[in-house]
Order: C-alpha cells, then sequence, then structure tokens
C-alpha cells in the first residue's frame, strides 16, 4: 500500500489526473478491506483477552469465596462447641446440686424417728376398788353401782403406765368389752389430765372384745394427747359397771 500512495503523489506532481483517480479509488478499497480485517483480528484479541481475565476473576472470586464460606462454619462451630461445654458444664452442676439436696434429705429422712406403738394388758396394769378381773378383762362387775360425777368421786379404777421413747402425739386404743347401752363407758385421765372429771369416753358397744380409740364425749374423738419422752400413766375409772378392758395401746397420731 506504501508504494502504491508513492506512485500517487508523483503522479499528482504531474498533474495525471486520470490515473490518480483510478489509484485513488483502489486505495480506498484497499483501506476499507484492511480496516474490516483490523477490526475482525482485534475483535478476536479483545474476546480473548476478555475470556483469560473472565477466567483470572473467576479463580479469584471462588477463591475468595471459598475461603470466606470455610472460616464462617469453623467460627460457628467453635461457638457452638463452647456454647454446648457451657450447657454441660451447668447441667452437670445442677445434676450434681440434685443429687446432694436428695441424698441430704434421705439422709434426713433416715435419721427420723418414728414413734412406735406402746401396749399394756390390763393383768399387767394396778387396779383399785371395785376393778377386777373377769373373763380376760377387768371391770366393775354389775351390781356394783354406777358413777355418774366424775373421775374425782370415785376410787374404782385401773391404772395403764408406759415408758414412751419418741415423743410426739398419740392416741390410745382400748380392747374393750361393753354389752349394752347401761354398760358401755369409762372416765379417763392421761397423767392426771383433764382434771378433775375426765374424758367421758363412751366405749363402742360389744358383746366381746373389740378395739376402740378413747374419745370424749364433750370433745374430740378420737383423744390425741401429747407425750414427752418417759413415763406417762393412761387411768380408766369406772363409770357404769358391767364396762370391761382387756388392754391399752398407745398409737402415735
Amino acid at each position: 500500500m506504501g508504494t502504491l500512495l508513492s506512485r500517487i503523489t508523483k503522479r499528482r506532481h504531474g498533474n495525471d489526473r486520470g490515473v490518480t483517480l483510478v489509484e485513488y479509488a483502489l486505495v480506498v478499497s484497499l483501506v476499507l478491506v484492511g480496516s474490516t480485517a483490523s477490526f475482525e483480528l482485534m475483535d478476536e484479541k479483545i474476546e480473548d483477552h476478555y475470556e483469560e481475565t473472565a477466567s483470572d476473576v473467576g479463580q479469584v472470586d471462588l477463591n475468595e469465596f471459598d475461603v470466606a464460606t470455610t472460616a464462617i462454619p469453623t467460627t460457628s462451630a467453635a461457638a457452638t462447641s463452647s456454647t454446648t461445654s457451657s450447657t454441660t458444664s451447668s447441667t452437670s452442676s445442677t445434676t450434681s446440686s440434685t443429687s446432694t439436696t436428695s441424698s441430704t434429705t434421705s439422709s434426713t429422712s433416715s435419721t427420723t424417728t418414728v414413734p412406735a406403738s406402746l401396749s399394756m394388758s390390763a393383768g399387767d396394769a394396778n387396779t383399785n376398788g371395785d376393778f377386777a378381773e373377769s373373763g380376760g378383762g377387768y371391770g366393775a362387775a354389775n351390781g356394783e353401782g354406777s358413777n355418774w360425777n366424775g373421775a374425782d368421786d370415785t376410787n374404782d379404777w385401773i391404772e395403764f403406765t408406759f415408758t414412751v421413747s419418741s415423743a410426739g402425739f398419740y392416741k390410745i386404743q382400748g380392747t374393750v368389752k361393753a354389752p349394752n347401752g347401761n354398760d358401755d363407758s369409762f372416765y379417763v385421765l392421761v397423767d392426771g389430765e383433764p382434771d378433775p372429771n375426765g374424758y367421758l369416753w363412751d366405749v363402742a358397744r360389744n358383746t366381746s372384745y373389740g378395739t376402740d380409740y378413747i374419745g370424749d364425749r364433750n370433745g374430740d374423738d378420737p383423744v390425741e394427747v401429747w407425750l414427752d419422752v418417759g413415763e406417762h400413766t393412761v387411768t380408766l375409772y369406772k363409770r357404769e359397771d358391767g364396762t370391761y378392758v382387756s388392754g391399752l395401746e398407745l398409737v402415735p397420731a
């Protein structure tokens, strides 16, 4: 193309217009063809460069993404491990505390003394006056007369003595016989109380010996009494003759 342009220049100086126009047309054609080829080459290079650049950028982004996503789970796992460890430690501490409390409670329960029942036969009791043995029990025989004026108004009685080893509230259960409505009651004093007349115990009616708790016609039925450690007396006084007792038992309330 350079030689052709040189010739055109020379001919222009020689005033050869006809040839110059033809050659100019040729030059323009060659320029257009060359430009097209140059553009295609340039486009190919741009595409190659773009692909290489895109590939490089993609690799960098992927690597950076891998690093970021790897770092996050690692930190989260460490935090989770720490939280789990803390929770486990707290649970162990709570379990240990519960175990200690349970052990203490068990120990306390095992050292608590439950009062034992105490029983005594009428044959081992002290008697006075009209109280005499009859058919396995003790009482005032029919015909001996009744007493309606309270415990303080008679010398006919039977006294049971108990040695209590554990303080507490007790009920008193008797093994008694009360055949009818005219032969079914005693006055009762526990350690001389309540003075002077005592509890009025209406005995459960039966023609053979059965059990019945001492009650008070004018108060509690059954009666519950507090007894400290030591010796205590329960005394039955004649109210109606024909009522019998064969034994008493202290029962923890």
